[in-house]
C-alpha cells in the first residue's frame, strides 16, 4: 500500500523547510528522517508512484502557495493552523510568525480555490491560558471571525486541542515568564462547547485532538488528523486505516510517515510548542 506522507508534526515545513523538501523529491527521491525516540535514521519514499498522499502541516503556507506546482500530481491535504493573534499584544504567544491574520485567512482561501476546500481542515490550536496580574487571559478572542472566515471559503472542519505542557514547554514557560494557567475539566468543556456551537452556527464540525475529556456527542467528535478514511475517500485511492501507534494513545491518526525533524527547528518560537527542542 502506498504511503501517506506528514509533512510535518515535528516542525513547519511549508513556511521554513520547504527548498529543502523540494530538494529532496527533485534530486534524491527519498527522505532521511531521524526517528526521534531512538535516534536511528530511516529512509521514506517520495516518489509518486509509492506516495499515496502529502498532508502539510503549517502555520503560514505562504511560501507553499508561491511554489505549490511544484508538487502537481500529488494529491495533497493541508492542515492550516489559525490561531489568530490579530492583537499586537498576543503575539509573544508566537513570536516569529510573519504574516498577519488577514494574510493567513487570504492563503486559507487561496488554497480553497487550487485544491478544493475539503481539502483542508482549520487548527485552532492550542487553546491557551495565562495569568496577567491578576487577570486570567486566553488566546479565544479571533476565533469566531476566524470560523466566519474559514466557512465563507467552504472550510467545514475545524480541530481544536487545549495545550499540553510538556516539561520542555513548562522550562520554556519559565524561562519567558509565562504564567501559564491550566483550566479544569468543567471549565475546558465548557469552552469547547461555545466554540463549537460558534462553528456550528457557521457550517463548521468541530473534533478534538488527544482531548477526550472535551467530546460531545452531536457536538465535537474525535479527531483524526490523518484519517485513512476520509484520503481514500478524498482521492479514491486505497490509504492505509490502520491507527499509528507511533502517535499519543488518545490519538484518532491512521498510519503515515512523518519526514519532518525535531532538528529541523521551527523559527515560530511558540511559547506552548511541544516540538521545538529550544528553550
Amino acid at each position: 500500500m502506498k504511503t501517506v506522507i506528514s509533512a510535518s508534526r515535528r516542525t513547519d515545513i511549508p513556511r521554513w523547510f520547504l527548498d529543502d523538501v523540494i530538494t529532496w523529491f527533485k534530486e534524491e527521491g527519498i527522505a532521511r528522517v531521524k526517528n526521534p525516540f531512538n535516534q536511528q535514521y530511516y529512509t521514506v519514499s517520495l516518489k509518486k508512484e509509492d506516495v499515496h498522499s502529502i498532508v502539510w502541516w503549517s502555520k503560514d503556507f505562504g511560501k507553499y502557495i508561491e511554489k505549490h506546482e511544484f508538487f502537481d500530481g500529488f494529491h495533497q491535504f493541508f492542515q492550516f493552523t489559525i490561531n489568530g493573534y490579530s492583537d499586537p499584544g498576543m503575539q509573544f504567544l508566537e513570536p516569529g510568525m510573519t504574516t498577519t491574520l488577514q494574510d493567513r485567512l487570504d492563503q486559507a482561501r487561496k488554497l480553497a480555490e487550487i485544491f478544493g476546500a475539503d481539502k483542508i481542515n482549520w487548527r485552532f490550536d492550542p487553546i491557551v491560558f495565562w495569568k496577567d496580574g491578576s487577570i486570567i487571559k486566553d488566546n479565544l478572542a479571533d476565533y469566531q471571525k476566524i470560523a466566519k472566515a474559514m466557512a465563507s471559503c467552504g472550510i467545514s472542519t475545524n480541530t481544536i486541542s487545549f495545550t499540553q505542557w510538556y516539561g520542555k514547554c513548562i522550562k520554556r514557560a519559565k524561562k519567558r515568564q509565562f504564567a501559564f494557567v491550566e483550566p479544569t475539566t468543567l471549565q475546558r468543556r465548557s469552552i469547547a462547547r461555545k466554540l463549537a456551537l460558534i462553528a456550528r452556527d457557521v457550517g463548521i464540525s468541530v473534533h478534538a485532538c488527544c482531548n477526550e475529556d472535551i467530546l460531545i456527542d452531536g457536538l465535537i467528535q474525535k479527531s483524526s488528523c490523518i484519517d485513512g478514511v476520509l484520503l481514500t475517500k478524498l482521492f479514491g485511492e486505497a490509504a492505509s486505516q490502520e491507527h499509528d501507534g507511533g502517535q499519543r494513545e488518545t490519538c484518532g491518526c491512521t498510519k503515515s510517515k512523518d519526514i519532518g525533524s525535531y532538528d529541523m527547528i521551527c523559527k515560530h518560537g511558540c511559547v506552548y510548542c511541544y516540538a521545538n527542542p529550544k528553550i
